[in-house]
């Protein structure tokens, strides 16, 4: 069995798709990383000047496939701030983050985009990679996931059949509602289930564009322009 590898930039529903991917294949699955892993599995330090540095003995002798979460770079980093910094998953809690955090945190979402363009490069050159965007598999109208769309992604790229009693599972287990009360077990997001990787204030709204909620609408401005390049390059604006 070729179990995927998971890669997501922080904050773009990489755990939700780590789960139900690990569910379909029994428990094998690695939990996803925020760091860039190559086609078999090993690990590289893309801070580093030099592209070999940093890089682990493969753990497996074949090419696996690879599942890549994103999402709109500015609802990323802010849905970081605000559960890991922040602290609040609810709209009563909300505030505004911070002029000297919010530049902060966008220069920081640049090195993560730095990463997801690795994962843009292999597959131009062949590996195989399927990107899903957040956007795409969660109904910011409904409020939950687009559980048909993300059922027919994983079917074609893995080909494995999903059965309707698998299904009927992932739809209970990982609807947004449950995933949120689970959510709230943990005080805060320093506190996490092990097996789920589920953490406290793990869950907010869910919707798109809520990073217009928490930045000043004059700090709007400074956000885009940081990101801009990248925003344009991932099909953002």
């Amino acid at each position: 069995m070729n179990v995927p590898l998971l890669y997501g930039i922080p904050r773009s529903g990489g755990t939700v798709i780590y789960n139900i991917v690990n569910y379909l294949y029994s428990g094998l699955c690695r939990p996803q990383v925020h760091h860039y892993i190559d086609a078999y599995g090993a690990t590289m330090n893309t801070n580093s000047r030099d592209k070999n540095f940093g890089t682990l003995s493969p753990i497996t002798s074949s090419q696996r496939p690879t599942i890549v979460t994103y999402r709109d770079f500015r609802d990323a980093c802010i849905s970081q701030w605000r559960a890991y910094y922040a602290g609040f998953d609810e709209e009563k809690d909300k505030t505004y983050i911070p002029l000297d955090a919010l530049k902060e945190i966008a220069d920081g979402e640049l090195l993560v985009v730095k990463t997801l363009n690795l994962f843009k490069k292999d597959a131009d050159n062949g590996r195989s990679v399927l990107f899903l965007k957040y956007e795409d598999f969660f109904d910011s109208t409904a409020g939950d996931l687009k559980f048909e769309f993300i059922f027919q992604e994983l079917s074609n790229y893995l080909d494995i059949e999903i059965t309707q009693e698998q299904k009927d599972h992932i739809r209970k287990t990982y609807c947004f509602k449950n995933q949120k009360k689970l959510s709230k077990q943990y005080k805060d997001f320093h506190e996490f289930d092990e097996k789920t990787h589920l953490h406290g204030h793990h869950l907010y709204k869910g919707k798109t564009g809520t990073w217009r909620e928490l930045v000043r609408p004059e700090h709007h401005n400074i956000m885009n322009s940081v990101l801009m390049r990248s925003l344009i390059e991932w099909g953002y604006e």
